[in-house]
């Protein structure tokens, strides 16, 4: 009778999940050190393998709002490369650190939209692409997930800027090509043309000087 109690209490564990401590039971196999099934108390469930009663190595967890995970674990995290597919149909393939999104990989957004580039701590952060559904790209320096610092934008239309963002806005010294020829060299605020530029136009014919909310206010005092 001891030696039942003793084998089901050694298959009830403690797991370690983003620091939190989460009770659980071990259904199948070795979940101290080996391959096992964990099924945690709050719906989640591990397969995969343990070292030192700890998810470490390859395995797949499902989580209970049916978001899944496949890769790799290190002291009981999401350590190093996989893929994590999101009930909502995104879908991320790359490194992990720390249960986040850290390092280089790709996330493919539900509408068609595609990101493949640096992460950090969830978020877009460092030099990447993004792709739009519709054929629109951004390629540089994103902060917070936001477009940031030096980057160049080409319309699906075939227009191009190329210069400063900050919160996904042209902001700072930038480019602007339109596809019918015209050009923008200058300053931005905010998404618009504002301050000293050079407007050129396909004839030509240029302005010079000063704007303002996009438009052309006259030549700098």
């Amino acid at each position: 009778m001891k030696r039942l109690l003793f084998i089901f209490m050694a298959s009830l564990l403690v797991v370690s999940i983003s620091g939190i401590q989460v009770f659980g039971k071990c259904i199948s196999g070795n979940c101290s050190t080996g391959k096992g099934t964990f099924v945690f108390d709050n719906g989640e469930k591990y397969i995969g393998a343990f070292k030192g009663g700890k998810r470490q190595g390859q395995g797949r967890h499902t989580f209970p709002n049916g978001d899944v995970y496949v890769g790799e674990f290190k002291d009981d995290k999401r350590n190093g490369h996989g893929t994590y597919n999101f009930v909502s149909g995104g879908v991320y393939v790359g490194q992990f650190k720390n249960d986040m999104r850290n390092g280089r990989g790709t996330y493919t957004f539900i509408g068609g939209d595609k990101y493949t580039g640096e992460f950090r701590d969830d978020k877009r952060h460092g030099q990447g692409t993004y792709t739009y559904y519709n054929g629109s790209v951004y390629i540089g320096e994103f902060k917070d997930n936001k477009f940031n610092s030096r980057g160049i934008f080409t319309y699906s239309n075939g227009d191009k800027y190329d210069g400063q963002f900050k919160e996904s806005l042209f902001h700072g010294e930038g480019t602007f090509a339109f596809n019918n020829g015209e050009k923008y060299v200058g300053e931005y605020k905010l998404g618009r043309k504002n301050g000293q530029g050079i407007y050129f136009f396909p004839d030509g014919a240029q302005y010079i000087g000063q704007f303002k909310n996009d438009k052309f206010i006259g030549k700098k005092p």
